[in-house]
């Protein structure tokens, strides 16, 4: 038998060969698609490290430290101590010899505060303020009542510190921080008596009170160091501290004393106290 070929039937090789070229076309076409998107991706992805390998120029680098203007420069200190005082005047002398008062009888305590701006690491301003008093009872020592009772008789003496100086940190040990201290200091002596007296042109006896304030100017300076209790971020902190201080003003009598003439004070003793630095 011989095939005849149906006149209306489809070419079907034909249709075979249309199809084919038409799938190589459309491999073809999506093959360049992605090597073009491949080639962009890679671009891209170059561009972008190459962005993020650089920092933002307006950006503080996260591994560099602070900058030294970002340290604390402010504290503030609180303090207590104890004063021992060496007078030299005419008024003293009077004292001791006739009621036994001395220098050491208006030994006692201070309190006091200080506020610092540190200009440099090691180099501080400060400015501070203390006050201590002491009042002490005493009598006549070679003369009594007619029925041997005492004349007695008491002192007063408030003396106030207002300070401005430098502190200088030479170094640091860990947590303790050296320094010295120096400066000048304004001192306002606030002195007075009161009790019975005698009049020794004819021995009478009355009550009287008498006071003086003086302003004295000297100079001061001492030795401490700070030791860090708790440590906050950004370097504040608390310490804890301990100074050893002399001071030295000089000044004249006045009021009802102005007779006895000079007066030169000098203070020592140790300070200890709390500082914040913030």
């Amino acid at each position: 038998m011989v095939a005849v070929p149906d006149p209306e039937a489809p070419d079907i090789a034909g249709a075979g060969n249309i199809g084919a070229s038409e799938r190589t076309i459309t491999v073809i076409r999506f093959r360049r698609i992605m090597t073009c998107l491949i080639a962009a991706a890679c671009l891209a992805t170059g561009a972008v490290a190459d962005e993020e390998a650089q920092p933002p120029r307006a950006g503080r680098d996260p591994d560099r430290s602070r900058p030294a203007g970002a340290r604390p420069r402010y504290g503030f200190s609180a303090f207590g101590g104890f004063r021992a005082l060496q007078v030299d005047s005419r008024l003293f002398d009077a004292n001791e010899a006739e009621f036994g008062l001395t220098e050491d009888d208006f030994r006692g305590g201070r309190l006091g505060f200080e506020l610092d701006y540190a200009l440099l690491p090691m180099l501080e301003i400060v400015v501070g303020f203390d006050t201590g008093q002491a009042e002490v009872d005493g009598n006549y020592l070679d003369l009594v009542y007619e029925d041997g009772s005492e004349i007695e008789h008491s002192a007063r003496l408030r003396l106030t510190d207002y300070t401005i100086g430098v502190r200088v940190r030479p170094f640091r040990l860990g947590r303790a921080s050296p320094y010295v201290v120096f400066g000048v200091a304004r001192t306002s002596w606030d002195y007075s008596e009161k009790g019975e007296f005698v009049n020794f042109e004819n021995f009478d006896i009355y009550y009287d009170e008498l006071e003086e304030r003086v302003s004295l100017t000297g100079l001061y300076a001492g030795a401490g160091v700070d030791f860090a209790v708790v440590r906050m971020p950004f370097g504040r902190r608390l310490d804890a501290f301990g100074e050893f201080r002399y001071a030295r003003g000089e000044g004249r009598h006045r009021d009802e004393f102005t007779d006895f003439g000079d007066l030169g004070v000098a203070r020592a003793g140790a300070l200890l106290g709390l500082r914040v630095r913030f």
